[in-house]
Formats: C-alpha cells, structure tokens, sequence
C-alpha cells in the first residue's frame, strides 16, 4: 500500500457520524411527520360530521365566529391592574376568569363568517377554527359560569380593592369623585 491509499480511520469515523447525524435528523423529521399525521387523524374521528357541525352551528349564528379571546396574566398589582383597566376603556371587550385564568373577550366578527353564517374559508380556515367543533359541546349550548366577569373599569376595581394590599391600592389611579365612568 502506498501513503496515499492509506485509509485515515479518524476521517472514516467523521464520515460516518455525520451520515449517521443526517439520518438521525430526517428519522427525526419524519418521526414527526408520522406523530403529526397519527394527531390529526385522532381529531378527525372525534370532529362531527360537517352536516352535524352546520346544524349546530345554525341554532345559535356561529356566535363563537363574533369575537375572539386573548389570554391574559393573572394581575398582581396596581401596573397589571391599571393595564386590565385601559382594555375596559374600549368598547365591545370585557374581562373574565375562567378556571383561575384570565381572559380578554373581544367582539368582533370575523370577517369570512358568511351571512348565511358558515365560514367562507371552511376548509384553508386556521388551526384556531379547526379545533372547534370536534364534539358536542358548543360553549353557546352549555352553561359558563366564570368565577368573574369585569364588563366596567368600576367592576375591576372593586376587585382590585378585595386583592390589592392597601399600598398596591393607592397606586391604582382612580376616577374624580362623583365620576361614574362610562355608561
């Protein structure tokens, strides 16, 4: 064997793990793919038909397509409180607890909710849409009771006034007196 034909074992051993890697990545990838697949198949056997879902859907407007909701941090002190306070400024919003988490509910109708009301984007809807309507239960068919619902800046603060330590409290800007807010 000549010096140029000798094998160099650390290259080889390079060589290989970096093939390796590459599989290692696509098995990964593909791995993945197939966990993806095997998750959508599980929601489309528990999704209703679409001629159930259409019913459902026709006995209340496709009221969940008029407004949509943003979680929120749970508030801690006068900052977080007066934050919550500007959302309530506006109109078409309130602010709930719901299973100790807090939620911003904003009315707003989608824009591809048909007068007919089905979506005229039903099948490129996003994934948001998509997770609606796998089973029976339409948050309009049953009952929520949330733990609180804040539809004035007055309702908020008296909360803040139950939670907030007196110091926090004072922080909290306030309304003159005799000021109702608004209607």
């Amino acid at each position: 064997m000549s010096g140029s034909d000798e094998i160099d074992p650390e290259a080889e051993i390079e060589e290989r793990e970096e093939e390796t890697e590459g599989m290692d990545a696509e098995e990964e990838e593909d791995e993945e793919h197939e966990e993806d697949d095997e998750k959508e198949e599980e929601e489309e056997e528990d999704a209703l038909p679409p001629e159930k879902l259409a019913e459902m859907c026709a006995k209340c407007g496709g009221r969940c397509c008029t407004y949509y909701t943003v979680m929120l941090d749970e508030p801690e002190d006068a900052d977080d409180f007066d934050e919550l306070r500007w959302f309530l400024a506006h109109e078409d919003c309130y602010v709930y607890v719901d299973e100790s988490e807090w939620h911003l509910n904003v009315i707003s109708r989608c824009r591809f909710l048909g007068e007919d009301t089905r979506c005229a984007i039903y099948d490129h809807r996003p994934d948001v849409c998509r997770e609606f309507g796998h089973d029976e239960e339409c948050e309009f068919t049953g009952e929520f009771d949330f733990e609180h619902t804040f539809n004035t800046i007055m309702e908020l603060e008296a909360y803040a006034k139950k939670v907030l330590s007196p110091e926090e409290l004072e922080k909290l800007p306030r309304f003159p007196k005799g000021h109702k807010g608004p209607a």
